[in-house]
């Protein structure tokens, strides 16, 4: 079966009313067949990075109120599935991180040496619209961008589903629905000891809090497990109630209690401390008996 979609994302400024933005991922006259796979927001340089399935990585310039494509990065060697974004609040001009991870199982991260002068390096000649960069000639851009693979290879032996980057520790960590590496705690400088968690049918999503210093994951066999980050030969809790896979998990600190949502759409709350559900509410979509389709972050927990 073949499937054309044109995925729309909506953005919303910072004003204290947020307006809102539609628009299509490289919207081009030509038909697009293509899934948007991830997205997230450089925001010390104003940028909006998205992935898609067609192995391409689009830099939208957020500085004017008409989004538009300003770096095309194509041709890389997976599809890219998941991201996150760091810099230095404090010093927004410095060294940051954008790290990737792909179907391959393999992490990438690209080090903007001074993101505020430009991510890539400026054409030799003018340019019509928006600057295409291939992948295998990324290496011409060394001064402002360098590229290097986790491990040196594949992390994972399964699609990377999720990753976070923990600033506090310098440590990577990011899961998959690969058994021997469900999950990987890996020092971004190869300098210290890398953590392997192993759960039989892997792992579909995490988080981490550094403060309460646990990760919670849900599994496609139904159970949320916390886990004490240092310590990868079991889980410290197992907890149970869910009927079918978890897609997405998020740890609310000051309330001290995990949030856990599953495929029949189901949402439940547990104690962090006890081990024990708190709440279970069954959610309804006006779209009848089917279930609604999920993307691959579900749940959001606001923080201050």
């Amino acid at each position: 079966m073949n499937m054309e979609l044109q995925k729309s994302v909506p953005v919303c400024d910072s004003q204290p009313t947020p307006s809102v933005q539609t628009f299509q991922a490289g919207a081009t006259p030509r038909k697009q067949r293509l899934w948007i796979t991830d997205m997230c927001v450089m925001e010390n340089v104003n940028k909006l990075v998205i992935t898609t399935t067609s192995r391409e990585m689009f830099f939208y310039d957020m500085s004017t109120k008409t989004y538009s494509v300003q770096f095309l990065l194509f041709e890389l060697e997976y599809v890219p599935l998941c991201m996150t974004y760091w810099y230095n609040k404090s010093d927004p001009g410095a060294r940051s991180f954008l790290i990737f991870g792909d179907d391959s199982g393999c992490l990438h991260i690209f080090n903007f040496l001074q993101p505020n002068k430009g991510l890539f390096e400026s054409p030799t000649k003018k340019q019509e619209g928006y600057l295409k960069i291939n992948m295998k000639d990324l290496s011409d851009h060394s001064l402002k961008v360098h590229h290097t693979l986790c491990m040196g290879g594949p992390v994972h032996s399964d699609w990377v589903r999720k990753v976070v980057y923990i600033p506090e520790t310098d440590y990577i960590l990011s899961c998959s629905s690969s058994s021997e590496q469900s999950m990987v705690l890996q020092d971004r400088l190869k300098k210290k000891k890398n953590y392997i968690y192993k759960v039989r049918k892997g792992i579909n999503c995490f988080d981490f809090n550094k403060h309460l210093n646990i990760i919670a994951t849900g599994s496609t066999d139904h159970t949320v497990r916390l886990w004490n980050p240092y310590v990868e030969s079991k889980p410290t809790a197992l907890l149970k109630g869910h009927q079918t896979s978890i897609l997405d998990v998020a740890i609310h600190e000051s309330a001290g209690q995990v949030f856990s949502y599953s495929m029949d759409v189901v949402l439940k709350v547990y104690d962090i401390k006890e081990h024990t559900c708190l709440q279970t509410v069954i959610l309804k979509f006006p779209r009848g008996s089917r279930v609604p389709d999920h993307g691959p972050f579900v749940l959001h927990i606001r923080r201050k």
